[in-house]
């Protein structure tokens, strides 16, 4: 058996050290080159990824910018739709500003020739020495989007009467309000002055505070358009809202009446718990 030196030994181990190193390297170099090109591709779609973000960003500040300048459209439109509502509603009184209505008639009392018996009613209620000569009426007649109850004793149709002359309406009005009472073959009835149904709804909103002062002695008118104007110890005072009136008269305890009355105008009715204009 040959002898085996010290220097053989260290020889074969590294040999084997010089293997072992190889292969381990060649491993190495092979892992590190998957991991490399995967970490390339990491840095190549996050590259992509700031790109997009960077796009969103800038596409976000420019929807933020248009939805800033719509907003301010609409705004505007938001506007103008409301001053164009407020003067078409305006225009539609105005051109209503001739007209009555005639509310508690007996229907078929008119007969065949509804302005002629206009002008007879307002000689006979309101007296000839105030009307010496009938007030001309343009048209009148019922109203026929106004639907009557199916029963037999419903709430006949209003009247509505065009006046030729403005100056007639308001001197109806103002004989109507003094006399109080109207009252047509023993039929109990009343005139209103004829507005707008964006009009009748807003004055409608003040029938809670106006059945609080219908039972006290504070003397109230709704002024035109929709103001409540109400004495109160001497001082008048005007409501716009309906809310601030209904603030302002809370302690007031709610009216057990059956009726709405006015002081110096007449303008709404509840009867048989309907309100009627």
């Amino acid at each position: 058996m040959p002898e085996v030196s010290l220097q053989s030994i260290w020889d074969a181990i590294q040999q084997v050290q010089g293997q072992v190193t190889a292969q381990v390297n060649a491993h190495l170099d092979m892992k590190i080159g998957i991991v490399q090109a995967g970490l390339m591709d990491i840095q190549q779609s996050l590259t992509t990824i700031t790109g997009q973000v960077t796009e969103l960003q800038q596409r976000g500040s420019v929807n933020e910018d248009q939805a800033d300048n719509l907003l301010a459209r609409v705004c505007a439109l938001e506007k103008d739709n409301a001053y164009l509502k407020e003067k078409v509603e305006d225009l539609e009184n105005q051109s209503r500003r001739s007209n009555m209505r005639f509310i508690g008639v007996p229907e078929k009392m008119e007969g065949a020739d509804m302005i002629a018996f206009i002008g007879q009613t307002i000689q006979s209620v309101l007296g000839k020495e105030n009307f010496p000569v009938v007030p001309p009426v343009e048209r009148a007649h019922r109203t026929p989007t106004f639907a009557r109850a199916s029963k037999s004793n419903g709430p006949p149709r209003p009247i509505l009467a065009k006046f030729l002359n403005f100056q007639d309406k308001v001197k109806i009005l103002r004989l109507a309000r003094e006399k109080g009472n109207l009252q047509i073959a023993a039929n109990k009835f009343h005139i209103y002055p004829d507005f707008s149904p964006g009009l009748v709804k807003k004055r409608c909103e003040f029938d809670e505070v106006k059945k609080k002062l219908c039972g006290t002695d504070m003397k109230y008118s709704l002024q035109y358009p929709s103001t409540l104007r109400v004495t109160v110890e001497g001082k008048i005072k005007l409501f716009h809202c309906p809310k601030d009136a209904e603030a302002f008269f809370r302690d007031i305890p709610a009216e057990r009446g059956q009726g709405i009355r006015h002081h110096r105008s007449q303008f709404t009715i509840k009867k048989d718990g309907k309100v009627w204009h």
